[in-house]
């Protein structure tokens, strides 16, 4: 006779009570809604209908993937890459929602994840490539500033420089400035991978003996909310649209 383990038993409620909290369902009439432990990168949860027609079920993610991309400005770059998502994990896009129709009701599960994963990845993709476009653009535009207040035969644009630890880095612009000194300007988006990336190129400059001076250029101020003083404590930190005056008290 095995013995009874109350600590495997409350173990056992706690999970359920886990995955209860994770998922959650709402009935109302031939339709359901269950909203699942998948996020978008905005935070938000996805979340599909379930709607019963006869003997099988339709299950849509409503559009709500598009709406969280109309709410940021991709809702162009989601419509041009959602019909290459569907197709690519079988399922249909219309009218702005990743759907699967004619579903039995013992498929039920695996066609929520297959619509979900669609609502997610176009999501995801589509404001990766809006803060690619963004940041290419935002590249330019320093550059060309920087054109503007330095001799261009100064201002070189994506330079490699080895750091202390003997790794290669890439950045956006160097500036050399008189008896060779260097300044070097780094593009930074709001993401928070974007900002740690950033941070371990310059904290690696930093160390090395005759370190350049070093300048991270925000895309945008208000999206990397606090990240901004982890920033500064390994570069001098500036708007995209940063002025002479500003420029001029950075590289003195």
């Amino acid at each position: 006779m095995s013995k009874f383990n109350l600590s495997d038993e409350k173990l056992k409620r706690a999970v359920d009570n886990a995955v209860l909290e994770l998922i959650r369902v709402q009935h109302e009439g031939r339709y359901s809604t269950v909203v699942l432990p998948i996020w978008l990168s905005s935070g938000a949860a996805v979340s599909v209908c379930i709607r019963a027609i006869g003997n099988s079920v339709s299950i849509s993610d409503q559009g709500n993937s598009y709406l969280e991309a109309e709410d940021v400005n991709a809702q162009r770059t989601f419509s041009q890459i959602a019909q290459s998502i569907a197709e690519k994990h079988h399922v249909s896009y219309k009218d702005k929602a990743f759907s699967l129709d004619k579903v039995s009701f013992d498929n039920i599960a695996g066609a929520i994840g297959v619509v979900a994963e669609a609502s997610r990845a176009a999501y995801d993709l589509a404001i990766d490539k809006v803060s690619e476009r963004s940041e290419k653009n935002a590249k330019f535009e320093i550059d060309q500033k920087l054109r503007s207040y330095f001799p261009s035969h100064a201002v070189a644009k994506d330079v490699s420089i080895r750091g202390a630890s003997n790794h290669e880095w890439k950045f956006s612009n160097v500036v050399t400035l008189d008896f060779r000194r260097k300044a070097v300007f780094e593009v930074v988006s709001s993401a928070p991978v974007a900002v740690y990336s950033v941070v371990t190129k310059f904290t690696d400059l930093k160390s090395l003996e005759n370190s350049p001076t070093r300048v991270s250029v925000l895309n945008d101020r208000n999206g990397i909310g606090d990240l901004i003083r982890v920033l500064q404590q390994t570069s001098n930190v500036m708007d995209a649209q940063f002025t002479a005056e500003e420029i001029e008290a950075v590289v003195a």
